[in-house]
């Protein structure tokens, strides 16, 4: 039987069971280097930001809720740690760009034609997304998860969730065109998801590293430090966008109530007193 992400999680917090993280980084390991990879075209860039977002999982781990889905906050820290390795990176000049080696994959010539252009831009097309549906779109193409899945996952019915991903493939499909990712259809975009999204292999001991240092709290890392600020501050901004649309929400009707009872008309006096 295999464990879900949610049921490996609730093993590793709850007994450090190191077994449980590991199938975890298995199972996504391709995800996160290849989104890192093409994020910032450096391999050893990218060997960094994969460990980075492993050890940052084995310190976040007993926070999550039943409803995270790994893959797409996973996906969301690898774009967080890919922007501060980059600007660390720019600051100290200690990293050369290389071109990315992909592995091989089924040829379709349309997904063929478009994808390198398409490559430059998915990771994001992926951010624009609101988190609702890159959740859907991660969990239908990444995860191969049926539509039943999807909605058992997002709390939807079938036909909603089936709306729901249609509804994020069509936006990243504009999103890709109009910035010149050629009028890519999307079953050729879904396919791109389904094969191409993890496609790059990181290097032998990269996943032996990521385990040692996840072991490890004291580890020390820039990288990790940096990332985990970034995700503080976007959880901060976010809660204080919801209580500024929250007071300004309040205020109007306080407003508009006061308008009300000051603008009702006087009733006209009783002739006959």
């Amino acid at each position: 039987m295999q464990f879900t992400d949610t049921q490996l999680l609730a093993d590793y917090v709850r007994a450090q069971d190191q077994h449980a993280f590991a199938t975890l980084v298995q199972r996504h390991i391709n995800l996160v280097y290849s989104a890192a990879l093409r994020r910032t075209r450096d391999s050893h860039l990218a060997d960094d930001i994969t460990q980075a977002v492993f050890v940052i999982l084995a310190r976040k781990a007993a926070t999550f809720t039943p409803d995270v889905v790994l893959s797409a906050w996973l996906h969301r820290t690898t774009r967080y740690a890919a922007m501060d390795a980059l600007k660390l990176r720019g600051r100290r000049a200690r990293h050369e760009l290389k071109a990315a080696e992909m592995r091989p994959s089924h040829y379709n010539p349309e997904v063929e034609m478009h994808w390198p252009r398409v490559r430059e831009l998915l990771d994001q097309a992926l951010d624009v997304l609101n988190d609702s549906d890159r959740r859907a779109v991660m969990l239908r193409y990444y995860e191969n998860k049926s539509f039943a899945e999807v909605g058992a996952t997002l709390g939807l019915a079938e036909d909603a969730a089936r709306k729901r991903v249609s509804r994020a493939a069509e936006k990243l499909r504009g999103w890709l065109s109009r910035r010149g990712g050629g009028a890519v259809a999307v079953a050729a975009l879904g396919v791109m998801l389904q094969t191409k999204i993890a496609e790059a292999s990181p290097p032998a001991g990269l996943m032996q590293s990521i385990l040692s240092s996840a072991g490890s709290p004291q580890t020390e890392s820039i990288t990790v430090d940096a990332t985990m600020k970034t995700i503080w501050w976007e959880q901060a901004r976010n809660v204080a966008a919801c209580v500024t649309v929250a007071v300004v929400l309040a205020l109007g009707a306080g407003v508009g109530a006061y308008l009300w009872i000051n603008h009702q008309p006087t009733p006209p006096a009783n002739i006959h007193q």
